[in-house]
C-alpha cells in the first residue's frame, strides 16, 4: 500500500526539504532521524537504517586492521542492530556515492544482505572527499516492488546532503576540542606562571634574608674592623692593627663563601662552557650509571640551556629516588622539527599510577611551559620511565605575568 502523496513528489522536492530542515541547525542526532524519517516517506520504505562511522581515534580494537566501525545512528522502526564491521576491501567499493541494491549486497557485504533474507534493499553510501562516513540503508517487506531509478535519485542525494552535514559537525567537533585544549593549555599557563611568580618572590625573600643574615654581617663586621685597625695605627699599636688585619682577612673570605653559595643554583656554572659539558657533570655526579647521546649538541638562549640542565637534573635524580632498581638511565639530547628534545630513560619498574604531582613533576612542567615548551611522562620499552622534555629553539614566547 503505498503511502499518499509521496510517489507526486519528485526527487528534487525531497532533497530540497531535506535541505531546509538542515539549515535550522539541529543538532546531528535529530538530523539523522530526520534522514530516516524522510526517505522512510520518500521512497515508500517499510524500514530505513542510518549508519555513522566513529572517528578514526575511536576505531574498534576488535575491528578488522584498519577496518572502521559503523553504529545504527537512526533506525526507523527503532529495533537493536549490532555494529558494521567493515574492512578496507569493503569501504573502497563503497567511495562511490551510488545506491547497491541486493545483488551487489551478496557480492560484497553479504552479512548486510543476509539481515534482508532476498527482501527490497537499498544501500546508498554516504561518501564526502573519499572517506565513507555513513550509510543508508531502505527496504521493502518481500513481496513489494523493488526500488527503481527514482528512488536511487532520492536516496544519494538524501546520502550526499548528509554526509555535508557529517563532515561540517566533524569538523565543529574538531574545532570545539581544539578550543577546549587551548582553554585547558591557557589555564595551565596561567596556574604555571602564578606558581613561577611565586616562587620568584619567595627565593627573593629568601636571598634577601640570606643576605642580610650571612654576606651583610660579615661586610657590616670588615666594616667594623676596618676603623678599629685604622684607629689602632693612628695610636701605633700595630700588634692589635695586625691582629685585626687576620680578622679581617678572615671575614672578607667567610663573605665571599656566603655569597658564592647564594649564587649557586641562580645559574649553573656549569654551563658556562656549553650544554654538553653540563649534562656530563649531571653524569658524573649520578648515583646511578648515565649514557649520555648528545647528538650535535651546540649553544642555545641561555634560558633554554638552563631549562634543559634543570631538567635533566630532576629527572635524573627521581630515576635514581623512584626507580630503585634501575641499572642505568639514558638521555639522549637532539634536535628535530625546531625544537630541542631531551630524553631521559630509565631500566627501571616505570611510572607509578596515576603519576604523582610531586613537586618534582610540576618543576619540569613549569619549567617547559613557560618556555612555551612540554614534558611527557610515558612507559618506556620494554619496561621503564621516558620523560620526554620538548622546547622550541625560536623566539621565546612573550609571557604576560598576572
Amino acid at each position: 500500500m503505498r503511502r499518499s502523496g509521496s510517489s507526486r513528489e519528485r526527487p528534487s522536492q525531497i532533497g530540497r526539504r531535506f535541505a531546509a530542515r538542515l539549515t535550522r541547525a539541529l543538532p546531528l542526532d535529530e538530523v539523522l532521524l530526520q534522514l530516516a524519517e524522510v526517505a522512510l516517506h520518500g521512497v515508500e520504505a517499510d524500514g530505513v537504517e542510518v549508519w555513522v562511522a566513529r572517528p578514526a581515534d575511536l576505531r574498534a580494537e576488535d575491528a578488522r586492521v584498519d577496518g572502521l566501525r559503523y553504529e545504527p545512528a537512526a533506525v526507523v522502526p527503532s529495533r537493536d542492530l549490532d555494529p558494521l564491521l567493515l574492512d578496507p576491501a569493503e569501504l573502497e567499493v563503497l567511495r562511490t556515492p551510488a545506491p547497491r541494491g541486493p545483488g551487489w549486497l551478496e557480492v560484497w557485504l553479504p552479512a548486510v544482505a543476509a539481515r534482508f533474507d532476498g527482501a527490497p534493499v537499498r544501500l546508498a553510501p554516504m561518501v564526502h572527499q573519499g572517506e565513507v562516513l555513513g550509510l543508508l540503508i531502505a527496504q521493502r517487506r518481500s513481496g513489494r516492488r523493488s526500488f527503481g531509478d527514482r528512488d536511487d535519485l532520492v536516496l544519494a542525494d538524501l546520502a550526499r546532503q548528509t554526509a555535508v552535514a557529517l563532515h561540517h559537525s566533524r569538523l565543529d567537533s574538531a574545532l570545539t576540542d581544539t578550543v577546549h585544549r587551548l582553554r585547558e593549555t591557557n589555564d595551565e599557563l596561567r596556574s604555571s606562571r602564578a606558581r613561577l611568580v611565586s616562587a620568584a618572590e619567595a627565593e627573593r625573600r629568601r636571598l634577601e634574608r640570606d643576605l642580610h643574615d650571612g654576606a651583610q654581617q660579615h661586610l657590616v663586621a670588615v666594616s667594623v674592623k676596618v676603623l678599629l685597625a685604622r684607629q689602632a695605627l693612628e695610636h701605633g699599636d700595630q700588634g692589635a692593627a695586625a691582629l685585626l688585619l687576620d680578622e679581617l682577612q678572615s671575614d672578607a673570605g667567610l663573605a665571599l663563601q656566603e655569597l658564592r653559595v647564594l649564587a649557586h643554583g641562580l645559574y649553573p656554572t656549569e654551563l658556562a662552557t656549553g650544554l654538553a659539558d653540563a649534562l656530563q657533570v649531571i653524569s658524573d655526579r649520578a648515583p646511578v650509571p648515565v649514557r649520555l647521546d648528545l647528538d650535535g649538541v651546540g649553544r642555545y638562549e641561555p634560558s633554554i640551556e638552563a631549562c634543559c640542565y634543570f631538567c635533566c637534573a630532576e629527572a635524573v635524580a627521581n630515576a635514581a629516588k623512584h626507580a630503585g632498581s634501575a641499572r642505568a638511565v639514558d638521555v639522549r639530547l637532539h634536535e628535530t622539527e625546531g625544537h630541542l628534545i631531551l630524553d631521559v630513560v630509565d631500566d627501571g619498574p616505570g611510572f607509578p599510577t596515576p603519576l604523582p604531582a610531586g613537586h618534582g613533576v610540576q618543576n619540569l612542567i613549569d619549567r617547559t611551559g613557560v618556555l612555551g615548551g612540554d614534558v611527557t611522562f610515558r612507559a618506556a620499552s620494554p619496561h621503564g620511565a621516558w620523560v620526554r622534555v620538548r622546547l622550541p629553539l625560536g623566539d621565546p614566547p612573550v609571557a604576560d605575568l598576572p
